[in-house]
């Protein structure tokens, strides 16, 4: 698929897509595996279940305890979010933003130093077992989009469309992120918007699915998973992110800044640094 075929029929549109075996031959795919990380970094302390959590682990001890699940009923505590970069900062000469993140005007110096270094590079490593579910259905923050590889394993991502009005109160600032229902082991997928349109989308290694702005999800697993996600930002999502970002961060000065830049001007100014660079 070409970049502008995609822009038109998923990117304006945003539907999600599943790009089977797009991401097979990279170094990511071809070493980064479960063996991989619990050699190298065994030894480092990680948080799991979200970095609020206050919980940190051996990343050996549990991909080991990881492993050793063989009832999806007594599920180990899900490991996301963890910044890839930041955590292990070599790794960044071995991997290459997939093709669909890019142009991402998250990396452009007139966003990227307003809204935080680390979304310049928004990397972030999952690790789930048998029976592990992502703890809530969400909106990915500020409307980005969202890019998913699958390194090992299967997981299965659950989608639902959202509607006009939740989307402009998330613009506005007046409602949260995250669905109020948490998941549980015996939540129903399903049927957790009632009769609204559900999609399930199943990753198996090598693919990368993407997950457009404004879109419901979450995920689980049934076997030991590890999967990489990252979040970007481009013409067709640049409002809604521009405009959420703002009524969410009215007081901080460097919010302040990116508000006062975030104009057509800023737009156009962004636009034309993209195509410098990814002509």
């Amino acid at each position: 698929m070409s970049r502008k075929a995609f822009q038109t029929k998923y990117l304006e549109t945003r539907t999600p897509l599943v790009l089977r075996g797009a991401m097979t031959d990279t170094a990511a795919v071809a070493h980064w595996d479960m063996e991989f990380f619990a050699s190298r970094y065994g030894s480092q302390r990680v948080p799991i279940d979200g970095i609020r959590s206050g919980l940190f682990m051996e990343l050996g001890e549990y991909i080991e305890r990881l492993r050793a699940v063989r009832d999806e009923t007594e599920p180990v505590l899900y490991m996301r979010n963890l910044l890839l970069f930041e955590t292990f900062p070599e790794l960044r000469q071995d991997f290459a933003m997939p093709w669909i993140a890019q142009p991402n005007w998250l990396q452009s110096p007139l966003v990227g130093d307003y809204s935080g270094g680390s979304w310049r590079y928004w990397v972030e490593l999952f690790l789930s077992g048998p029976g592990s579910r992502f703890p809530t259905v969400h909106i990915d923050p500020y409307f980005t989009h969202a890019w998913s590889i699958q390194l090992s394993g299967r997981k299965d991502f659950w989608l639902w469309p959202s509607l006009a009005e939740e989307r402009e109160k998330m613009r506005a600032g007046e409602a949260p992120w995250q669905h109020g229902n948490e998941v549980k082991p015996d939540t129903e997928l399903s049927d957790f918007f009632g009769d609204r349109e559900c999609y399930r989308l199943t990753l198996e290694p090598g693919d990368l699915a993407f997950i457009p702005a404004g879109w419901w999800h979450t995920t689980e697993t049934h076997e030991a998973s590890l999967t990489l996600g990252g979040n970007f930002v481009e013409s067709s999502n640049w409002f809604d992110f521009s405009r959420s970002y703002q009524s969410r961060n009215p007081t901080h000065s460097r919010r302040q800044a990116l508000k006062r830049k975030a104009s057509s001007l800023v737009a156009s100014r962004v636009l034309s640094w993209a195509q410098r660079r990814y002509r």
